[in-house]
């Protein structure tokens, strides 16, 4: 797969996992036996969004980013790399055990019969949609780093 399509869909997905994790909050905070399905579901499609985020991620880093971070390293903008890659690493890989957390807790435990479980879940889902727009944010800059770096303004 070419890095262009890599970085795309890596993009895409993250950003759709974002909105989906405001579905997500929106049936947590108005939790009924009605919507009760639907929370389980937009929780699950919002972390299946995420985790397809981070493998095309993953994919691209591992074969196409040491290219890139050599000149993100040797432009003006080598802090893009060294402070946003490498907590954007940090942030997913503990993001990824977190919702596996989400999904437990919306698909095994009672949230109607349990408030404390219930808003432990909406903490949880306001982080990744606070961690999704940080994210987008970093990867904008490691863009930009890399444009910066072959000797493009913008």
């Amino acid at each position: 797969m070419t890095e262009y399509v890599e970085v795309l869909l890596h993009a895409f997905f993250g950003v759709l996992s974002g909105f989906l994790f405001v579905w997500a909050l929106v049936e947590l905070l108005n939790l009924s036996e009605k919507n009760i399905e639907r929370a389980k579901w937009s929780t699950t499609l919002a972390v299946i969004s995420a985790y397809l985020g981070e493998i095309f991620g993953l994919s691209y880093y591992l074969e196409d980013y040491s290219a890139d971070k050599q000149v993100i390293i040797n432009g003006p903008w080598w802090w893009t790399h060294s402070f946003f890659m490498e907590t954007k690493e940090h942030f997913a890989i503990m993001g990824l055990y977190m919702m596996i957390i989400v999904l437990l807790l919306v698909w095994r435990v009672d949230l109607l019969a349990n408030p404390k479980a219930k808003t432990f879940t909406i903490g949880l889902l306001i982080i990744f949609i606070l961690g999704v727009l940080l994210l987008e944010g970093a990867g904008a800059l490691i863009a930009t780093g890399v444009r910066m770096g072959l000797g493009s303004p913008t």
